[in-house]
């Protein structure tokens, strides 16, 4: 955000050192590689130094005594970095997991400081297709120790620096908020995934070359221009990108380095004048102001699909609780949640009545859309046209959202950017021939899946953040795309119901009759269809198709009465429902059998956008014919 008085009232503005303090050479090492530690005390005291590996649980895995002493600082430390000499240099086993890591270093008194850093790979890529990048650029930014941090709030005489730099004690408060309850979720469910920082993504060009899938974690607001460079060749590539976060990608940031050490210090001005005076031969577009902004004209939403723009803010102390409301349901991400149209899901309190799992906050990000029909949004990619001329993907797919508007209205809460009341927006979209980029359009996700690691004595616990989460990564985070299906209402015809008896989920149209019968293809009952007092036809609607993609349809179809000529007379098909194109028909060939009939299809375009379509069984007048167990699918 701009500026947030509110935020973080728990964590008072670090103007003084504690007993012990202590920071790192880097955010994170390649294993076999060395990190520097560097610690200052009050008075020369010994200390115990440990390594923790974070996860479920605490698992140390090195630890030594040593002894510092009250080392003088730098001058404006949060510029020039403290100085500190180095304590202890350690070389990384090559047997450590690329994992979240914890130098915790105490005294006899119990005072302590940690330092956080991650390790990476020597060979990236193996064991796994999924990195996860921790927003170290944003827990800098709030940091304020020794007096400072890029915002006014929390710095000393309410005025912010616009440089911040890594040499230096940390605030850990978004990595144990979001990212270590993600984390364990993870090791939980037996996922293996390889770190990063937004320092590798930002430093190296051929980070991404061996990952499928990309995570960001909880608050991932500074991004340089380089970070998206490398992440749009990454998903034009293939790659997918998914960020289980909000406020992301709002200001650039540059880098510098420090003591001939590249990328220690963070730089955002947040104003383009002050900026270009103090760095004149710096080009516009790398002006540290926020990304929507005609100098810069990279808009966060043509990467991400949505904007903190569009979003809202909330103190975290009073935020009111806010529930997803499920749209396009018949999307392959919602499989196994049972969500439907207008279901809600997102606060969990059941378990523990005294913790209270919010999702939704305290920052989001929203994607403008209308609707094509009160079920069907259809996104229009803009930020205001007075500020950015840019659209973002109008093939994303609002599988989800909120109306916040309501949250500027009480006394503790704000309102998002600019007094701009917001929404939020889970959604996902794909590149042309490349890979998809999915959003859940807030900070908060992870408390989610916080409630499944701290209640896990809990049999069979589940949520459907647990459960979207896990179809995102099982899909997502394979090698290739395998063809997901859509979830149909009641696609095999099993389920039936009303007066006249009609199945679930359909409707039908036309002079003809449908009628349940048995048996079905593989269950119970399949679909009767008499076109024989005219042509009928019964439809499922609401399926969200984009241009310039491939889709199946297929089905298995036993024909009654049959006619020489077959020929589309009885047929399964994909139809867009705004202009009623045909783009995929299978053709019953009238085996007077059970026959799986198929057909793939696609809209050109001149570009890709998102379009309503149903899936539509049709016979001609005359016929019968016997339908089971409809697919469509992405492919």
């Amino acid at each position: 955000m701009l500026y947030e008085e509110e935020k973080y009232t728990s964590i008072p503005p670090n103007f003084e050192m504690g007993p012990i303090e202590a920071y790192a050479s880097a955010t994170s090492v390649n294993q076999g590689n060395i990190i520097n530690f560097y610690v200052r005390t009050e008075e020369e005291i010994n200390f115990t130094m440990e390594v923790i590996k974070k996860g479920l649980t605490d698992t140390v895995v090195y630890s030594i005594i040593g002894k510092a002493g009250a080392h003088s600082t730098n001058t404006e430390p949060w510029i020039n970095g403290c100085g500190w000499p180095v304590f202890h240099s350690l070389e990384i086993p090559e047997e450590w997991q690329s994992g979240a890591y914890m130098a915790k270093f105490t005294l006899e008194s119990q005072d302590y400081s940690e330092v956080l850093f991650f390790v990476k790979p020597s060979n990236p890529g193996i064991s796994t297709k999924i990195i996860f990048q921790s927003s170290v650029n944003t827990s800098q930014a709030y940091n304020n120790w020794g007096g400072k941090s890029l915002y006014d709030y929390n710095s000393s005489n309410h005025e912010r620096s616009y440089k911040v730099s890594f040499n230096r004690p940390m605030n850990l408060y978004d990595f144990y908020k979001w990212e270590l309850p993600f984390i364990q979720w993870l090791e939980k469910e037996g996922y293996e995934v390889e770190f990063c920082t937004n320092v590798d993504l930002h430093a190296d060009a051929y980070l991404l070359n061996n990952y499928k899938l990309f995570l960001s974690v909880g608050h991932d607001e500074y991004w340089s221009w380089e970070m998206r460079n490398y992440i749009d060749n990454f998903i034009e590539s293939g790659g997918n990108l998914v960020f289980f976060s909000g406020n992301t990608c709002w200001w650039q940031v540059r880098f510098e380095p420090q003591n001939s050490v590249d990328n220690r210090v963070l730089v955002c001005y947040k104003d383009f004048t002050i900026d270009k005076e103090e760095n004149p031969n710096i080009p516009d577009h790398h002006i540290t102001v926020n990304w929507y902004l005609p100098v810069i004209d990279r808009p966060e939403n043509l990467m991400t699909g949505v904007s903190f723009y569009n979003g809202v803010y909330h103190n975290p102390a009073t935020m009111p609780d806010a529930y997803y409301k499920t749209k396009l349901n018949k999307h392959w991400l919602f499989k196994d949640t049972g969500l439907q149209y207008g279901g809600e899901f997102g606060v969990y309190d059941n378990i523990n009545p005294e913790k209270h799992y919010r999702t939704i906050g305290y920052e989001t990000d929203a994607a403008e859309y209308t609707d094509f029909d009160t079920k069907f949004p259809i996104p229009t990619g803009k930020l205001p046209v007075d500020i950015a001329g840019k659209n973002a993907p109008k093939d994303f797919i609002v599988l989800a959202s909120s109306n916040l508007t309501t949250w500027g209205e009480n006394e503790q809460g704000t309102s998002g950017y600019n007094n701009h009341n917001g929404w939020v927006t889970m959604g996902i979209y794909r590149r042309t021939n490349a890979g998809f980029c999915f959003t859940v359009g807030t900070t908060d996700w992870a408390s989610g899946l916080l409630y499944i690691v701290e209640n896990q004595s809990v049999e069979n616990l589940w949520n459907e953040i647990h459960q979207i989460t896990k179809n995102i990564l099982d899909i997502l985070g394979k090698s290739a795309f395998e063809p997901q299906k859509f979830l149909l209402d009641n696609p095999d015809f099993e389920n039936w119901g009303g007066n006249p008896l009609m199945p679930d989920g359909w409707y039908m149209e036309g002079s003809g009759n449908i009628s349940r019968e048995s048996p079905g293809h593989s269950g119970s009952y399949c679909l009767r269809v008499d076109a024989t007092d005219g042509q009928t036809w019964i439809s499922q609607n609401y399926i969200p198709i984009r241009t310039k993609r491939q889709y199946r349809v297929r089905c298995w179809v036993k024909g009654i009465n049959l006619y020489e000529n077959l020929d589309n007379n009885i047929t399964i098909r994909l139809q867009t429902t705004d202009d009623y194109i045909d783009f995929a028909i299978a053709n019953y060939n009238g085996t007077t059998e059970w026959e799986e009939i198929s057909a793939v299809g696609i809209i050109n375009s001149t570009e890709t956008v998102l379009r309503p379509a149903r899936v539509k069984i049709q016979v001609s007048s005359g016929y019968i014919a016997l339908f089971d167990e409809v697919i469509v699918e992405e492919i």
